[in-house]
């Protein structure tokens, strides 16, 4: 059967002043094609169709036909039948079947896709949701109905299902959200009950339509929709009447925080330091109801709920204590109290016991006369064991027990893990027990268990203990042998959960794995020791099972290799041949992931870097490790700063060729106590936290690790997790530098992570347009509108007014014109100011709303110039604009706002000054303590000394428009939307603006900005056709003209609308810079929600990395066998005057 092709089009065009003369333009055709001799036929053509039509969708069978969408009807037309849904009174009159829906409003922009054979799902532009319903008699069509879920979704982009089971919203304006549907017919509940309808006979429309309300309910943190449509009607069919259930939950998210039109800074103060240089990127996000600000930061403040004063704490551990045959838990969580905190000392140990309501010290039989070197439970957590560095202490419901004792031997490391503790004693020798104990006797033993292969091994380094609670590590031969799993740890797979949507089904192999055990919902953990030696060899031994001993070895991991392989295979290895200087200090072997776990593989090398690597399986047909580790994460655990002070590096022979080895201290060398932390479940996530001079949170999200840094006040000597019910889901931490040890949490909800960076979005429901950040007040002012019905829209007065008058009609004589019914709801955006706190995230109720049709369109925060003050004064600037319809021109005002904290410590607007322009205020800035206005082509310049007028000074006018403007001192760089971009300088003697130089190209310019590499200067512009431009003014360059053009350096395109530029010291982002270097970088941020940086490098850098960068375009695949460098050049509006120009390179292709 040849392929038919339906086509919306239309013979005569029309436009909105023609439809009074020509409308119903549009037609649908169908076409067989035939792809053999490459002709068509045309079946059918319906013409008169109305002229708003904008999309067709096909129906699927047994039904068949078209939906044509438009903006005021609903159609279905195929080769016999035809019908149409009206929405409103502008609906065109057809000749065809016409109903009216029990709704009145609009579809523009809508999409649609079959969630069913006779069920389209509508979304419009505002994320409305709809239900159309197909009916048919036998195989023929014989109605539609149209039904508004009242329910505002996401603003949908592109929709897709898959087996009828999953539904997918794409948006650009909001997170894309994953849901899942199931479909119950009429007669058959969840229960399996049915019922029974008569049949109708004769021919009836469809008269009666009952449909029940939408219910939303929140289980376990994940939206779930339910939508139940309930259909009862009198049709022409043999079979009986339908009733539709659709249940809607929501299974996962992708979060989007564009478009981003405005992006600011705010400081972010810790406790006791109001000078900290942390800060946080907050972008104005979403739009409508999603619309949100989204603090973006690469670093997690804990909050920090109580505090108490310690002296020198080197080690913290929570432990959980577990009568026999009883079990202390959170019913609502389902994880186990916290009972007792171990606090270690270098010369003692202090046990505190945590309760209900407060800590105290313990009274037990702790060992706390000497330091203690690990703490852990044993046996589900009915036992507990301590290590000092002599003893192993295991301490039962009544007593303790020395089970063993080294006498004169020290141990170095150890660590614990159920059933085993595994020691490392000075002499290099490793101790594996097993520790069995006795309810009835109170007996415990410690039963040394050998590593088999141990004594091949040179001087060892480190060592860690793991318990694979997947099946990554699993051999071939471990999958279909059968054994004995008698005296093994056993625990639900927690096998469901939105993690299983990531898995692919092509990477991983399906592999069965059946031990003999009793329950069938319980899965084995195998449990392995990982060694490494001085010379930097890693060994992995099982210490149960069929296969005990080593399974698996790798050479030259020290080196941090990219892959980690066993060492039977071939390793290309880019080490020197000289010994390598680098040694594993600490290893460490964990299952991260909320349900679905992943091995990772954590080193620590003495040179103070820590590498991340994740397994995956690898299948193969031979005896060996059927698993690979891939590196993942590099961290620097230290600020690299060069110890060499100036006065040696002047001379090289003083120099020292490795200052990054010389910076570590004897503490990260040699740790006494491990740094490297595993928490199952704070605030709901799990993952590592490394202690040192910068701690650092591991999160595992999506199956992907995220490292961010803990704004702290110093140095975190120790932490361990604590779940108490004075601290839910919590942990604790000590601080070397104000020694405290503090209790706190992590704030986690309405939390995404991406590529190491935490976004934190707090929904305010209403989009978004402006934000300024008052540092002073320390809080966030931005500009909001939200949509409010305006009944008086369709009241004209020149529908009452007669010919000649221009006298105004009164308003009662306007109102009482008597409307046509059916009309659509108007909404007209209301425009308001707020204050957004952050201390604590606390909203202000303070707002200042906007004149009817006024629009803010830029506010920034203004430092100027006030009359008996030494220092500028900050003040809040807003430019609006009145809209008056097209016939008449928009009137501008401006309003100085001054932000005050009354004595009750709210924030709130004072407003000193307000003034109608004549033009709208496209831009505003601040130039040398004096208020900069852009009002159309024409630059204002006023003071402010008195905080009651604005006085002018001076003024200058540009071609057109001026779109941006930019100020650095006494400079300022104008934007204009067709002329390109204007250099000005502000004389203060002469009082007067004046031009220096201009840019001659034709560029619609859309936001400007500034790049600061220490004495050079350059201007970054982006223009409408998403391009940047690397603009500078350079008198002494022959194409400048003597100054009078600016230089166009390099050009850029990116692929997306620029909406704004923020400029940044690189100090403020980075330690590793010099602190007299004075080099800025220049964030953008686009209206896909994209944001991105320039940054000035080196010129030596910059050459190598351009060599880099052609290369890596021809050397490695792309996607789609897209060429990056034809995608990063110019696409500029008017021819230019120069060739492309390449000063900026593709960081997205070097990363």
């Amino acid at each position: 059967q040849n392929p038919t092709l339906m086509i919306l089009h239309e013979n005569q065009l029309s436009t909105v002043s023609r439809l009074s003369v020509l409308k119903n333009t549009c037609r649908v055709t169908a076409l067989s094609i035939d792809p053999i001799s490459g002709e068509y036929t045309t079946i059918w053509t319906k013409e008169n169709l109305p002229t708003d039509c904008y999309r067709i969708i096909p129906v699927p069978d047994p039904i068949g036909g078209v939906v044509i969408l438009s903006t005021n009807m609903v159609l279905y037309v195929n080769q016999s039948h035809s019908e149409a849904i009206s929405l409103n009174h502008f609906a065109s009159e057809l000749d065809m079947k016409t109903v009216e829906s029990e709704f009145v409003g609009m579809l523009d922009c809508t999409l649609g896709i079959f969630i069913s054979n006779d069920t389209l799902l509508l979304s419009d532009k505002n994320g409305e949701i709809y239900l159309l319903s197909l009916f048919i008699d036998g195989l023929s069509f014989s109605g539609m109905y149209l039904k508004y879920l009242d329910k505002k979704s996401i603003p949908v982009r592109s929709m897709a299902t898959l087996n009828e089971e999953y539904l997918f919203f794409g948006s650009s304006l909001g997170d894309s959200l994953l849901f899942k549907y199931d479909k119950y017919e009429y007669g058959t509940d969840t229960m399996g009950n049915t019922a029974e309808v008569e049949l109708s006979d004769g021919l009836n429309p469809i008269t009666n339509h009952e449909w029940n309300t939408i219910s939303v309910s929140f289980e376990n943190g994940s939206d779930k929709i339910l939508y139940d449509t309930f259909l009862e009607s009198e049709l022409n069919m043999k079979r009986k009447n339908e009733k539709v259930e659709f249940n809607f939950s929501v299974l996962d998210s992708l979060p989007n925080i564009g478009p981003v039109v405005d992006m600011c800074v705010q400081h972010m103060h810790q406790e006791n330091d109001v000078k900290s240089k942390i800060f946080e990127l907050v972008c104005c996000s979403g739009y409508d109801k999603t619309g949100s600000l989204s603090m973006i930061n690469r670093s997690i403040k804990p909050l920090i709920n109580a505090q108490k004063k310690m002296d020198d704490v080197d080690a913290l551990w929570t432990l959980y204590f577990n009568q026999a045959g009883t079990r202390n838990f959170d019913p609502s969580t389902g994880l186990d109290w916290h009972a007792y905190i171990v606090v270690g000392y270098s010369d003692k140990t202090m046990v505190l016991k945590a309760g209900r309501q407060q800590i105290e010290l313990a009274q037990g039989q702790f060992y706390t006369e000497g330091p203690t070197l690990e703490c852990g439970n044993l046996l589900e957590n009915t036992l507990i064991a301590q290590i000092t560095f002599h003893e192993i202490i295991v301490l039962t419901p009544t007593k303790r027990h020395i089970t063993e004792s080294f006498g004169e031997k020290t141990i170095s490391k150890s660590q614990i893990l159920s059933p085993f503790i595994c020691v490392l004693l000075d002499d290099d020798t490793v101790h594996l027990y097993n520790c069995i104990y006795d309810d009835e006797t109170d007996d415990v033993q410690l039963v040394n268990r050998s590593i088999v292969g141990l004594d091949l091994m040179d001087e060892i380094s480190t060592f860690c203990l793991f318990s694979d609670s997947s099946d990554t590590l699993l051999f071939n031969d471990d999958i279909t042998e059968e054994y004995d799993f008698s005296n093994q740890i056993i625990e639900d797979s927690g096998e469901d959960s939105y993690e299983a949507l990531f898995e692919d089904e092509h990477e991983k192999p399906k592999r069965e794995y059946k031990p003999i055990i009793e329950d069938e919902h319980m899965i084995y953990k195998p449990k392995y020791c990982v060694i490494v030696d001085i010379k930097g060899n890693m060994m992995m031994y099982c210490l149960e099972g069929p296969r005990v001993g080593k399974v698996f070895h790798c050479s030259e991991f020290s080196s941090f290799p990219s892959l980690v392989v066993h060492s039977d295979e071939i390793i290309y290895s880019n080490t020197r041949e000289e010994e390598n200087p680098f040694r594993v200090v600490e290893i460490g072997m964990y299952n991260i992931g909320s349900s679905i776990c992943t091995p990772y593989l954590m080193a620590i090398l003495n040179s103070g870097t820590a590498v991340i690597y994740k397994s995956y399986f690898y299948p193969n047909n031979e005896a060996k490790a059927p698993f690979r580790f891939k590196k993942e994460q590099v961290i620097a655990l230290h600020n690299l700063k060069n110890p060499v002070s100036k006065r040696r590096k002047k001379s090289r022979k003083y120099a020292d060729p490795h200052p990054e080895f010389s910076v570590i201290s004897p503490s990260l060398q040699y740790p006494k106590h491990n740094r490297i932390v595993k928490f199952n479940s704070i605030s709901g996530k799990s993952g590592l936290f490394l202690a040192g001079e910068i701690p650092m949170w591991i999160i595992s999200d999506r199956d992907n690790i995220q490292c961010l840094r803990t704004i702290s006040e110093g140095k975190i000597s120790a932490l361990a997790p604590f779940h108490n019910q004075t601290n839910m889901n919590g942990f604790i931490y000590y601080t070397k530098k104000s020694k405290m040890l503090t209790f706190a949490g992590l704030d986690l909800k309405n939390v995404a992570f991406h590529d190491n960076v935490i976004i934190r979005r707090e929904t305010i429901g209403n989009t978004i347009h402006k934000i300024a950040y008052h540092h002073g007040e320390n809080a966030l002012i931005y500009a909001q509108s939200y949509p409010v019905s305006y009944p008086n829209a369709y009241y004209q007065p020149e529908l009452v007014r007669n010919q000649g008058e221009e006298e105004p009609v009164p308003e009662e004589e306007i109102l009482n014109v008597p409307l046509p019914d059916r009309l659509p709801t108007i909404y007209e955006e209301v425009y308001e100011l707020k204050i957004f706190r952050t201390d604590g995230w606390i909203k202000m109720e303070d707002t200042f709303k906007f004149k009817e049709e006024e629009r803010v369109l830029d506010m920034k925060i203004c430092n100027l110039q006030v009359t008996g003050k030494d220092n500028l004064q900050p003040f809040l600037v807003v430019g609006t604009i009145k809209v008056r319809g097209e016939d008449l021109a928009g009137k501008g005002r401006v309003l100085v706002f001054d932000v005050l904290t009354t004595t009750d410590g709210n924030t709130r607007f004072d407003l000193l000054y307000e003034k109608d322009l004549r033009g709208p205020i496209s831009s505003l800035s601040q130039v040398d303590g004096l208020l900069l206005l852009c009002i159309g082509p024409k630059i204002l310049l006023y003071n402010f000394l008195d905080r009651k007028n604005l006085i002018g000074v001076a003024f200058y006018d540009v071609q057109i428009l001026v779109t941006s403007c930019t100020t650095i001192k006494n400079y300022l760089l104008l934007g204009d939307i067709y002329k390109g971009c204007y250099l000005l300088r502000w004389k203060e003697r002469a009082k007067r603006l004046e031009l220096l130089s201009k840019d001659y190209f034709k560029m619609q310019v859309s936001v400007t900005n500034v790049l600061i590499d220490e004495r050079k200067i350059s201007f970054i512009v982006s223009d409408e056709q998403q391009n940047i431009h690397l603009m500078e003014y350079s008198p002494k360059n022959a194409d400048s003209q003597y100054g009078q053009k600016l230089i166009c350096e390099g050009n850029f395109h990116t692929g997306d609308h620029i909406q704004s530029f923020l400029r940044l010291k690189l100090n403020h982002l980075t330690t590793n810079e010099s602190p007299e270097l004075n080099r800025h970088c220049t964030y953008f941020s686009s209206d896909l929600g994209s944001i991105g940086y320039f940054t000035p490098i080196d010129d030596q850098i910059f050459r190598l990395y351009g060599r880099l960068e052609m290369k890596m375009i021809s050397a490695i695949s792309h996607t789609a066998g897209l060429n990056p460098k034809a995608f990063r050049l110019t696409r500029p509006f008017w021819k230019m005057n120069h060739n492309h120009k390449r000063a900026i390179l593709d960081g997205v292709l070097l990363g």
